[in-house]
């Protein structure tokens, strides 16, 4: 990692699987250096972003957009269902406040001042939805699952005052307890009047967010639509 992992309290060890999403994170186990205990960390290496485009589709937009608002939107929401951030480290500014950036209501697509580094983000000991999912969980489990994202986001429609914008199942990991948690706030945005859909969300959703789970509001952009029906509808579909 260079010089990734030296203003971090936490190990960087092995890559579980390939890189998840389109937004060009890898998913590592680690440890912290104080305690030993697990967490998981997000590695998203920017010199590889700036030049991968999201999807064949959109040869023209890199996941270092995407993965930039992931970043420093990640850490604002805190709620037993939506994944716990321990840290988070973009190398090329580590001085840089945690969470410090844009705000997921900006108008503009934030952009990093520099692309020679890695955003690193440690969370709490995570996997994939859809490999718990493998493991063949009970009917039980699976009822705890669900509520546990109905309750992450009515938090993120109803106190936060955001739609989450992409609600597929790379966007969920589990915990150790089985926890089902909101993740993957690429698209994240408000919405409401004068509020949004942002012209980020406007300008990524269609790249990002797989057409199974895109309203034929947002397929058609009928914003002034979206706007007014609130974003808990828009997350509803799929």
């Amino acid at each position: 990692m260079g010089n990734s992992a030296s203003a971090l309290p936490y190990s960087i060890d092995n890559q579980v699987g390939a890189p998840h999403d389109h937004s060009g994170w890898a998913l590592h186990e680690g440890k912290s250096t104080a305690d030993g205990s697990l967490v998981s960390v997000f590695v998203a290496k920017k010199p590889m972003l700036v030049k991968t485009p999201v999807s064949p589709r959109f040869p023209q937009k890199m996941q270092l957009v995407p993965a930039f608002h992931h970043f420093q939107n990640c850490r604002k929401f805190r709620h037993p269902q939506i994944l716990k951030v321990m840290a988070t480290l973009d190398t090329d500014n580590p001085n840089a406040a945690n969470g410090e950036g844009s705000s997921a209501s900006s108008s503009n697509a934030a952009m990093p001042s520099a692309t020679t580094g890695d955003l690193i983000i440690v969370t709490e000991p995570c996997v994939p939805l859809e490999q718990w999912l493998l493991s063949n969980p009970s009917p039980d489990e699976l009822a705890w699952g669900l509520e546990c994202i109905v309750r992450g986001m009515h938090f993120m429609h109803a106190s936060a005052k955001m739609a989450h914008g992409n609600m597929s199942p790379s966007s969920f990991y589990v915990t150790q307890a089985g926890d089902v948690k909101v993740w993957n706030f690429s698209l994240v945005t408000a919405i409401g009047t004068n509020l949004g859909p942002t012209p980020q969300f406007q300008e990524w959703e269609s790249a990002i967010c797989p057409d199974a789970y895109r309203s034929p509001e947002r397929v058609e952009g009928r914003w002034d639509a979206i706007s007014s029906a609130g974003g808990h509808c828009m997350d509803l579909y799929g």
